[in-house]
């Protein structure tokens, strides 16, 4: 969901020759409201491989409140993160009087590699037999705290970055838990379901670092209730996961050099008004949603689509002009406006008096400056500047913004290594 002015990064497809072949034009930006079928957009394959840096948790079972990590040990290991997928793709986190722990249920169809598993990592698992299924329990207040990144309930699961950053080997192993917990594989092709976006979008992020495939998704609406054994019960729509590992001549998607190439089937336009977010590190403006690649859609920016803030453009910065209505019936005692430095530039600066000519005839003081994250605590650097209107029958002295101070907080990995 976003603006129609947010740019995705895009490629082209037309036909060329008698034949007609398809080819595909050099990446670009493209705005929302320009995408069409013949649009085919940008997926990121995360190149990352790295395993988590993980600080154990104070185990206080028996009034015993001690520190421990028993399980940095195993991250290198592949049967950990298959146990890892069995747990997102079928397991709940186990909470008791005597200790925590994690619980998995399994078939008798692929019981016999999560048990192997379980030995190879020396953990000792319960089995408890229901009418259809297998439970496993492994006790360990450690490993309850580790799972909590996974999410909680089926709807509400999720991958976390951590996970997504491992290395290749590593991440196979993990989808193979997935896959043994939730899919199968029919027709060709291997597919997993899951009630939970989240775990759908970030599985489909997982496929494609690890295999270099495009990936299929289809969501099935369902009804909020059914009937099972003559019993109401609630529920909610799925998501399928859908991929193969050869190539093939009806497909699509494609990979290549780094990217996923996903073809766009449709734009929906919903005609609502809703906040709008930003991601910026530093001075990039692009980022991932969901895999895809997008950039800022930030008016005033330097690598944005600058259409400025202009009464009547219809871009998010022109709601500017909204704001005064807001003032000129609500008279709040102060006002605050904070946008990109641009907006004291050369060229947006006759816009920005116009606004403070604007409050002045509301009957405010107003006074602003460019300040820098950095001077100010914040291990970024930031430029904004900040426009602090007081109204007249409060002001008493002119606003003085607050002093730089020395930069004291850095950025640091978990080891305690400056970046």
């Amino acid at each position: 969901v976003c603006t129609g002015e947010h740019p995705f990064y895009t490629r082209e497809r037309y036909r060329y020759g008698h034949k007609s072949e398809r080819r595909f034009r050099q990446p670009e930006w493209t705005a929302a409201k320009d995408l069409n079928r013949n649009t085919y957009l940008g997926y990121a394959v995360n190149t990352k491989s790295e395993l988590p840096q993980w600080d154990g948790n104070i185990d206080n079972r028996w009034g015993h409140h001690k520190h421990v990590n028993n399980l940095q040990p195993l991250f290198d290991k592949p049967a950990f993160w298959y146990v890892m997928g069995r747990y997102v793709g079928d397991g709940w986190k186990k909470i008791g009087k005597s200790g925590n722990g994690i619980m998995i249920c399994c078939s008798d169809r692929n019981e016999e590699i999560l048990v192997s598993a379980f030995k190879e990592l020396g953990w000792n698992a319960y089995k408890a037999t229901e009418r259809t299924v297998y439970k496993y329990t492994v006790c360990s207040n450690e490993l309850c705290s580790f799972v909590e990144r996974y999410g909680y309930m089926a709807y509400g699961k999720r991958i976390d970055p951590e996970t997504m950053n491992l290395p290749v080997e590593m991440l196979k192993c993990f989808i193979a838990g997935v896959m043994d917990s939730d899919g199968c594989f029919t027709n060709n092709e291997y597919k997993v379901s899951t009630v939970s976006r989240e775990l759908a979008y970030g599985l489909q992020q997982c496929i494609v670092k690890a295999y270099r495939r495009p990936v299929k998704m289809y969501r099935v609406l369902r009804p909020s209730t059914c009937v099972i054994e003559d019993r109401v019960v609630k529920q909610r729509d799925t998501y399928t996961v859908v991929f193969h590992l050869d190539d093939r001549k009806q497909d699509c998607a494609f990979y290549e050099d780094g990217y996923v190439w996903f073809p766009l089937k449709s734009v929906i336009k919903t005609n609502t008004a809703d906040r709008v977010y930003n991601i910026q590190v530093a001075d990039d403006h692009t980022y991932t949603a969901n895999g895809a690649i997008v950039h800022n859609c930030q008016d005033f920016s330097n690598a944005g689509l600058q259409r400025g803030g202009e009464k009547g453009l219809g871009t998010r910065s022109s709601l500017l002009w909204e704001c005064e209505k807001a003032i000129s019936i609500l008279r709040p005692k102060y006002a605050m406006l904070e946008n990109v430095k641009a907006l004291v530039s050369k060229k947006f600066f006759p816009l920005f008096l116009r606004w403070e000519d604007i409050l002045s005839d509301y009957g405010y003081k107003s006074f602003y400056k460019v300040l820098n994250a950095k001077d100010y605590g914040v291990p970024q650097n930031r430029e904004r500047v900040f426009l602090i209107s007081i109204r007249e029958d409060v002001f008493t002295k002119p606003y003085v913004f607050p002093k730089p101070f020395p930069l004291e907080l850095v950025l640091k990995s978990p080891k305690g290594n400056v970046l």
